[in-house]
């Protein structure tokens, strides 16, 4: 097991040790070279993860020590099956799986949505939709078998135009995940990628005929990512 560690994470040569070879470099200069035969990848936020640093690679999980996410894309990193957390010391949970796996898998709801902002939801009223909330997650797709259709998350089935556009309307709107409010796609991404496992089960808070429910989801792995 290769771990490739930003040099300015205190003690992380002697910290990781004992999963596996150890590599520093330079964080705020890493390139897709310094990463290539890594397994796992520990940065702080002057590291962009994305597809140019890590398309290629051998990564299987990335970790940070610091809180910040600004410098992560999640959605490429769930599409290239590579596993995530806040903070590092998470890394030894994650390496049992990457050797018994061979990857990690990401927890999935199975769903699409469509952002709700405050603009969003004037344009909207204005065009005669009855919207309960200024920021949310409105489900316009539940994809089938998934763990969000097993526990009757609702998707719209009512198809609306706004402007050039047709929108499934009338689904269940997301407004939290286990108490924390999720005001758009970003955060109910970071949130299940960093807080949640695969079999873990997410309480989510929506609105549904314009009243609070709380749905419980089991996660499971996202298709094709075991």
């Amino acid at each position: 097991m290769k771990i490739v560690a930003d040099e300015n994470i205190p003690c992380v040569a002697e910290a990781f040790a004992s999963l596996g070879e150890v590599t520093l470099c330079p964080g705020r200069g890493m390139r897709a070279a310094d990463v290539r035969d890594a397994d796992i990848l520990l940065v702080r936020s002057w590291t962009k993860i994305d597809r140019e640093l890590l398309e290629g690679s051998r990564v299987r999980f990335v970790a940070s020590a610091v809180t910040g996410t600004d410098h992560v894309d999640f959605d490429y990193l769930a599409s290239a099956g590579i596993g995530f957390a806040i903070p590092s010391n998470t890394v030894s949970r994650v390496v049992s799986a990457l050797i018994s796996q061979g990857s990690y898998p990401h927890p999935w709801l199975g769903i699409n949505v469509l952002e709700i902002t405050p603009q969003r939801a004037e344009i909207f009223r204005d065009s005669g939709l009855e919207v309960p909330v200024d920021e949310g997650l409105m489900v316009v797709e539940v994809v089938s078998g998934s763990p969000a259709g097993q526990a009757g998350l609702r998707a719209g089935d009512q198809m609306v135009t706004i402007g050039n556009t047709e929108i499934p309307w009338g689904g269940d709107i997301i407004v939290a995940l286990d108490g924390q409010s999720v005001a758009n796609l970003r955060q109910l991404t970071v949130y299940l990628e960093t807080e949640k496992r695969v079999g873990e089960t997410v309480q989510l808070a929506v609105i549904r005929d314009s009243q609070e429910t709380t749905v419980p989801v089991m996660l499971e792995a996202r298709p094709g990512q075991q």
